[in-house]
């Protein structure tokens, strides 16, 4: 609401003129000051607005029953999430290097195996020692991808030329460290991760083996092992399963299925049993935040046999017409088949059904007939069909 006119327009004197430039300093320092009040109370706003949305993220991301309070601190370094690395005090480059070199390894290694296929005798045993015994000591073979190679040398460029020092930049505020030291300190509780979604479910060690125990105890899938007098019965089922396992390695090595490298390779000298633990459906709150099971064979006598009928097993699936790799195929299916059949659109219902505890729910006579039929249906039966099946 201030007007000014031009020189040529308008003739004042000096004293005049010198009033005029007097009102445009103040109505200039007024403005000023009005913008930088109206600037500071919309920065103010906008940080309480993103601290409102940061603490309803963090609510997202944790669930806490353990009835311990969390601070704001302890919950922003629980949204970092399971992957974040922390600055460590004191860098080490040469053993950054030297994980940088064994990452490049792990990554040959990789495009290596997935360029290995099964064929017929007499490559065949070659063929499944390079895919499922693991190299010991040799360096991996730098890949014919040319793209592949560009991307780990750029990658390990700029990785290696990252400064670590001892001044170098923290990615944890202190008060973040504190609140991880916080946390670790916690011994009397269970981090578990969400079943689906980013987040951690924090619990008292006797919940969580409740929730285990849901599952454990379903006397149709699992057989308790009882101690006796004080001694535990683990070692002697390992020993049992070991022979099942060499008796096994015998009779396929003399059959032809395997080759000698692979028999070392099935019988474990040392293994330990599997694991079971649990990730808690953060999605079902009307069911108490159930536990989905997981089993790892992870160092167990049987880790080794299963990756090899793994191996074969898994080929049968491929060319299924009911099998689906993930949710992108779905949805490219469901696409093609509107493009191709329009007409039946209107014709067709979605229907989706949930199976609970898929995996154990296989009756394994039914499974293993399943398994039989489609191995029976290969171009090549090799390795038999019985052994695959014992195995």
């Amino acid at each position: 609401n201030y007007y000014y006119v031009k020189s040529d327009d308008h003739q004042c004197s000096s004293q005049e003129q010198s009033s005029v430039n007097s009102s445009k300093k103040k109505n200039r320092k007024f403005k000023n000051k009005k913008t930088k009040s109206r600037s500071n109370r919309k920065q103010t706003l906008n940080k309480i607005i993103k601290g409102n949305e940061a603490m309803k993220v963090n609510d997202r991301m944790i669930l806490n029953l353990s009835g311990k309070t969390l601070t704001e601190s302890q919950k922003e370094v629980l949204t970092f999430g399971p992957d974040f690395a922390p600055t460590p005090s004191h860098p080490q480059i040469d053993k950054r290097d030297n994980d940088i070199d064994k990452w490049v390894s792990k990554i040959r290694w990789a495009h290596f195996f997935s360029r290995v296929t099964p064929t017929s005798t007499p490559n065949a045993h070659k063929d499944t020692e390079i895919a499922l015994i693991p190299p010991s000591g040799k360096e991996a073979p730098k890949s014919t991808s040319q793209a592949l190679e560009l991307y780990l040398q750029l990658t390990v460029k700029e990785l290696k030329s990252t400064g670590l020092c001892n001044n170098s930049f923290d990615n944890m505020s202190p008060n973040h460290r504190q609140a991880l030291k916080q946390l670790q300190s916690w011994d009397d509780n269970i981090f578990r991760y969400f079943d689906k979604g980013t987040g951690w479910v924090i619990d008292t060690p006797d919940n969580y083996e409740q929730k285990v125990m849901e599952h454990l105890g379903d006397a149709d899938t699992f057989t308790p092992i009882n101690e006796v007098h004080d001694t535990s019965p683990i070692p002697k089922k390992i020993k049992e399963i070991n022979e099942t396992i060499e008796k096994w390695v015998e009779t396929s090595l003399k059959a032809g299925d395997i080759s000698q490298r692979l028999a070392t390779w099935m019988v474990k000298e040392e293994s330990r049993p599997g694991y079971d633990y649990c990730n808690y459906k953060v999605h079902k709150p009307q069911a108490n935040y159930p536990g989905r099971l997981i089993t790892s064979g992870c160092g167990s006598p049987t880790e080794n046999l299963a990756a090899w009928s793994d191996y074969y097993l898994k080929q049968l699936v491929v060319d299924l017409p009911y099998v689906l790799k993930d949710s992108s195929e779905f949805l490219y299916q469901i696409q093609k088949f509107n493009l191709t059949q329009p007409e039946k659109i209107n014709d067709i219902i979605l229907v989706s059904w949930d199976v609970v505890a898929m995996f154990p729910s296989i009756d394994n006579v039914m499974g293993l007939k399943a398994c039989h039929d489609l191995l029976e249906k290969r171009d090549v039966l090799f390795p038999s069909t019985t052994s695959i099946l014992e195995a």
